[in-house]
């Protein structure tokens, strides 16, 4: 006669066999080795009823960690509190926002990211977190992507490429929270989606001006405007504009000719121009002046002065932390000046030297920098710390022009490889 039938999990091996292990009580599930992916798993079910997994690299270690959860679990109900215990995307996302999000961003990052949410919310937000697979997903980008018709008959994405990629990494992080949070199992189903391509009518050349233009653009430039030091900055330091228009004259050593920057002036919907730190901790520090941008800071200086003078009360004052700071850059009553401004300030002095405007901007500023430096042969680990970038592939995602460079360094690499004979 045999032993009797055999009761419990089934599990099979990576030479295919097949073995059960006795189940476990008090909603304890089971503890089993995931061959595939060479870890151990501990199952138990929670209050709800929901099954849950966690995952080690040893058997005890997998069973040490499930009693901690049943600990909590005995003390804390799963799922009480705003998210429930079945929470849909939508409820999750606002989870994240409020939670995750606005703790550990800046103000207009986080109206970028409530955006994204709404677009978020408006296609899959009644979907249960739970169900959240790759085919919701693909299903998802797939919308962003659809084509739609405009009043003239034009035909384009719903939303470009950028918006999309942008939509599809905050989907990642909320997902991301689920799965920390245990709505989730396993891994992020937004892995398993492919970054979508961008079209050939959304591929648009980026410009930099050449050292020409660079040269022409700063000879126009002659104080007699609010923003011409401030688009003098942009084409020598390769600054962003918000770095730029947050400077203020304690900030500025004109003997020095030198710059500290600490502080940026961002917009914000609904709340206009905001001071706040700067986007990046290697932006913060010491800016090196060019004799150019001195001298029409020294003319900037006097022209405010004298408005600040003309205006008395009226003149706006502007705080950040809890201080008055004068700014450098000021609208005509004090008040900061959004980057908009300064991107037509960039436009019209080079409209003004006859350079043509067509994909010129505040960026194309700091584009022209780094390919310039970059054509020098400056190194471009030393190009990334001059525009405060933390690592040097962002800086070469920059460049638009190389210039003479890769045939300079082939030529030196074929003279040394195979010289010319005697």
């Amino acid at each position: 006669m045999g032993r009797g039938k055999r009761t419990g999990k089934r599990v099979v091996g990576s030479s295919g066999d097949v073995h059960v292990v006795g189940k476990n009580a008090n909603g304890r599930g089971s503890v089993y080795f995931d061959a595939a992916n060479k870890a151990w798993k501990a199952t138990w079910y929670d209050a709800a009823g929901k099954r849950r997994t966690v995952t080690a690299a040893t058997r005890t270690a997998a069973e040490e960690r499930r009693e901690a959860k049943l600990a909590d679990q005995a003390t804390t109900v799963v799922g009480v509190g705003s998210l429930g215990a079945a929470p849909t995307v939508a409820e999750l996302a606002s989870y994240w926002l409020d939670n995750v999000a606005r703790p550990n961003v800046k103000p207009g990052t986080y109206v970028t990211y409530r955006k994204q949410t709404e677009r978020i919310c408006e296609a899959i937000g009644t979907v249960a977190v739970a169900d959240l697979d790759a085919e919701v997903v693909r299903r998802f980008i797939a919308h962003l992507r659809q084509d739609v018709t405009d009043d003239d008959g034009t035909v384009h994405p719903r939303y470009g490429i950028a918006v999309t990629r942008n939509t599809r990494t905050q989907l990642r992080q909320i997902i991301a929270e689920a799965i920390e949070l245990g709505y989730l199992e396993g891994a992020n189903p937004v892995d398993r989606v492919r970054v979508p391509r961008a079209r050939a009518s959304e591929r648009v050349e980026r410009r930099a001006l050449t050292l020409e233009e660079v040269h022409r653009l700063l000879g126009g430039l002659d104080g007699a405007r609010r923003l011409d030091a401030a688009v003098g900055i942009l084409f020598t330091c390769g600054l962003r504009a918000s770095e730029v228009l947050g400077l203020a004259w304690d900030d500025i050593d004109l003997e020095a000719g030198t710059a500290t920057i600490r502080r940026a002036a961002t917009h914000v919907t609904g709340m206009g121009v905001v001071i706040d730190t700067p986007k990046t901790v290697t932006t913060r520090g010491l800016v090196h002046l060019t004799p150019t941008v001195v001298a029409l800071l020294e003319t900037r200086r006097v022209t405010q002065a004298e408005q600040r003078v003309q205006l008395a009360e009226a003149w706006q004052v502007c705080r950040y932390e809890g201080r008055e700071i004068d700014l450098v850059f000021t609208s005509g009553d004090g008040r900061p000046v959004p980057r908009q401004a300064l991107h037509r300030a960039a436009r019209d002095a080079c409209a003004r030297v006859g350079i043509d405007t067509d994909r010129v901007g505040t960026h194309t500023a700091r584009r022209s920098v780094v390919s310039l430096a970059y054509q020098a042969g400056i190194d471009i680990g030393d190009v990334a710390k001059l525009v405060g970038h933390a690592q040097s592939s962002t800086t070469a995602g920059y460049l638009v022009d190389r210039g003479n460079r890769p045939r300079d360094v082939a030529e030196r690499v074929g003279n040394l490889i195979d010289p010319a004979p005697d």
